[in-house]
């Protein structure tokens, strides 16, 4: 099942895990993919690196960089454009 909205958990004190699913499915990984290069194309500052799984986004971030409130609501905005734009 593709969720609705993102959900974000904490991977550590240096990621963030980004999850758009709970099942083994194309259009989940696509959206997986596209949020990727989402990120990169937007170069938030702070963040390290995005690693992508099938259902999931690991994004890396340096805190002292960039506050981890801050980050998630910059990667749920980033997230809600893509939904938007991306996927009708």
């Amino acid at each position: 099942m593709i969720y609705k909205e993102p959900r974000f958990l904490a991977g550590g004190d240096k990621a963030i895990f980004v999850e758009f699913g709970d099942s083994i499915d194309l259009e989940l990984n696509r959206r997986v993919q596209h949020f990727m290069l989402a990120i990169q194309k937007a170069r938030i500052p702070g963040v390290t690196e995005a690693v992508p799984a099938y259902r999931s986004l690991l994004v890396f971030y340096e805190p002292l960089q960039i506050d981890p409130k801050k980050l998630r609501e910059t990667l749920y905005a980033l997230a809600q454009q893509l939904e938007e734009n991306e996927f009708p």
